[in-house]
């Protein structure tokens, strides 16, 4: 599998480079858009796509720090009871704080860390980026087989630079 990054100056460019991807039948799930303002999918003719990775991963995590709270809340009452004249040794209130606080950790920490990680691999240059796209170009990319590389920089004739990512 090889990347195809193409770099266009204006939107009108770039919707022009997908319609002509998806003229020469690469799917939608090939075709990525890359650009440093916030585009809704729809603008360019594709359809809204979202990865949901870090979002199960901070839902997991979440719940291993609430069962983490619950231990640590109610195994610290457990292990040193404190008597309090016939109320309960683990009560909710407390107990709810600290699984709310180990929930909220364990949901943040993992987001920062996947961030962390998807960041490491776009500069790895495993992904196909252009610093100027920060700086307000938009980048096309396709991810497609060796052998349809051609037809996907043949699609991209209106870039201003088309380059291979292999």
């Amino acid at each position: 599998m090889a990347s195809v990054l193409g770099l266009f100056g204006d939107l009108d460019a770039a919707v022009r480079a997908v319609d002509a991807l998806k003229a020469a039948r690469f799917a939608a799930r090939e075709i990525a858009v890359l650009s440093s303002i916030p585009l809704p999918p729809d603008a360019l003719g594709l359809p809204h796509t979202r990865t949901h990775d870090q979002v199960r991963a901070s839902v997991v995590m979440g719940a291993v720090g609430t069962l983490a709270g619950f231990l640590l809340a109610a195994g610290t009452a457990w292990l040193y009871p404190l008597p309090t004249g016939g109320k309960a040794i683990v009560s909710m209130p407390t107990s709810g704080v600290i699984m709310y606080e180990m929930t909220m950790l364990g949901a943040i920490w993992t987001a920062f860390f996947l961030a962390l990680y998807h960041i490491g691999r776009q500069s790895r240059g495993k992904v196909p980026y252009d610093d100027r796209i920060a700086a307000g170009k938009i980048g096309v990319t396709v991810t497609a087989p060796a052998e349809r590389v051609e037809a996907a920089e043949a699609a991209m004739a209106g870039a201003l630079e088309v380059r291979r990512w292999d």
